[in-house]
């Protein structure tokens, strides 16, 4: 403790500041361990995130994925409904107004084998309009 009564020279005003280099290398050491571990839990943080992303992605993408099957099963059913006969005959009939083929339309036509080297040849058949065919040429099967 320090004598007031001495008188001003007993006063500690001659004591200075000075930076001691080990206190200086303690201090970062610690400074750089506290920085580590901030890392460390930082990159740990930064991990558990991701994954937590990366699994809601996932989800996302089953969904999507069993959305795209499900159509897809729609699209299967779909086609062999379109591709049923009596419906194409019934569209064919009723949509387009075709006529079943009759005898005189098929013409036995000689053709040639494309693997021997000639040309195919294709018969068209001339068939008279029915009655009642509004507009129809003559070349409609």
């Amino acid at each position: 403790m320090a004598d007031w009564a001495e008188g001003m020279e007993g006063r500690n005003y001659t004591i200075a500041r000075h930076m001691d280099i080990r206190n200086l290398q303690e201090m970062l050491a610690a400074l750089i361990c506290i920085l580590m571990v901030a890392g460390v839990l930082g990159f740990h943080l930064w991990i558990r995130v991701r994954m937590v992303d990366m699994g809601y992605e996932t989800q996302e993408l089953l969904k999507r994925e069993n959305t795209a099957l499900r159509l897809h099963g729609e699209l299967i059913l779909e086609e062999e409904y379109l591709k049923r006969p009596a419906r194409i005959e019934a569209f064919a009939v009723g949509q387009l107004g075709m006529a079943p083929i009759r005898l005189e339309q098929i013409l036995p036509g000689r053709i040639r084998s494309v693997e021997a080297g000639g040309e195919t040849t294709l018969v068209l058949a001339e068939s008279q309009p029915a009655s009642g065919a509004s507009g129809k040429t003559s070349n409609d099967n």
